[in-house]
């Protein structure tokens, strides 16, 4: 922790040194101190060209234990995943968002959206099997088994699979269908 406090006064007067980013950054490897590192080196990958450095110093702080802003971190982290092309990690990363939130619509989509691009359909019909088995409410349930059914029915070309997910739906309360006729 020494070092890091003697970094963090280097940092203060020379913002980019470059001695005290590297040895910060391998201080990230240090699990005791990887929180402080980060949060020193916050302001230095910040710019064009540091997305992967940003990256590896993003899943240090979300690894954080007591990490108040995991969501917005978790956020940023797949956004930067997505704009690097790495369209696995940036669905690895919103499938945390939505497996944090399972309700959350906004959430869903930008994870549709990238099993989209990425032609990850599959992963994403096993992600929302996954949810179905905490026994979600209606209006959270039925949205994933639409989406399931539409993944089967479509680009999966699995037409006894699509019919099996309908048949799901058809069980659900007609009321909560009709929400989403």
């Amino acid at each position: 922790e020494r070092a890091v406090s003697v970094f963090a006064e280097l940092l203060a007067r020379f913002p980019d040194e470059p001695r005290a980013v590297a040895e910060l950054v391998t201080l990230l490897a240090v699990p005791a101190i990887r929180p402080q590192a980060a949060a020193l080196l916050q302001p230095v990958f910040k710019g064009p060209g540091q997305g992967w450095q940003r990256v590896a110093l993003l899943e240090a702080l979300v690894e954080s234990p007591d990490i108040e802003h995991a969501t917005v971190l978790r956020e940023e982290l797949a956004a930067l995943h997505e704009s690097l092309s790495d369209f696995t990690q940036a669905f690895v990363g919103r499938l945390k968002l939505l497996t944090q939130a399972p309700g959350d619509d906004g959430a869903r989509a930008q994870l549709e959206r990238l099993a989209n691009l990425a032609h990850l359909e599959e992963e994403l019909i096993a992600a929302y099997e996954d949810l179905l088995e905490r026994s979600l409410e209606p209006s959270v349930s039925l949205p994933l088994r639409l989406t399931i059914a539409r993944l089967y029915a479509g680009p999966l070309a699995r037409s006894e699979a699509a019919i099996r997910e309908w048949e799901q739906i058809a069980a659900l309360d007609g009321q909560s269908l009709e929400a989403f006729a």
